[in-house]
């Protein structure tokens, strides 16, 4: 029997396979009070806002502070995902959007990515750290600050 290729069929087979694959990761998630969507959200923030994979547990840490401190997460990465043109203006990042996670608390509503194993072990075992604040450079370095005041500093002087 041939198989009828449709959307839907495409759908469920990378879920299933993204399923099969992350199983024993989502046991890892249960075993540690993880609800298993919202760690695929954050591994999926991770994804699309962290240039490399080391950085990953660091920006968890920062990440799931702000998340349970119920501060808006401030990464840009979920705003281009809900941006139609793929880039932002100043009045992107004031848009009233479920994405818009520098203005709202919380997760969006669903990932904005397919996060690999590596995003998704940090957002299972987060780096403990002093840290609030993080950026990405011009240089495409990371910069982690303690305090908004040494963010402001820092983006100041690695971002143009």
């Amino acid at each position: 029997d041939a198989v009828s290729f449709t959307p839907k069929f495409f759908f469920t087979q990378l879920r299933e396979n993204f399923d099969r694959k992350a199983s024993p990761l989502r046991e890892e998630a249960s075993r540690k009070n993880k609800d298993w969507h919202t760690v695929v959200t954050l591994a999926s923030i991770l994804e699309r806002e962290i240039k490399t994979p080391d950085d990953f547990p660091t920006v968890s840490g920062i990440l799931w502070k702000r998340l349970n401190a119920g501060w808006p997460l401030g990464a840009d990465a979920t705003l281009l995902y809900d941006d139609p043109d793929g880039s932002l203006s100043a009045q992107d990042l004031r848009r009233d959007s479920p994405y818009n996670t520098r203005i709202r608390p919380g997760l969006p509503p669903t990932p904005i990515s397919n996060p690999g194993k590596d995003a998704l072990v940090s957002a299972i075992q987060p780096t403990e750290n002093p840290n609030l604040y993080f950026l990405t450079g011009d240089d495409g370095k990371m910069y982690y600050s303690k305090n908004f005041a040494e963010h402001t500093k820092l983006k100041n002087k690695h971002i143009k």
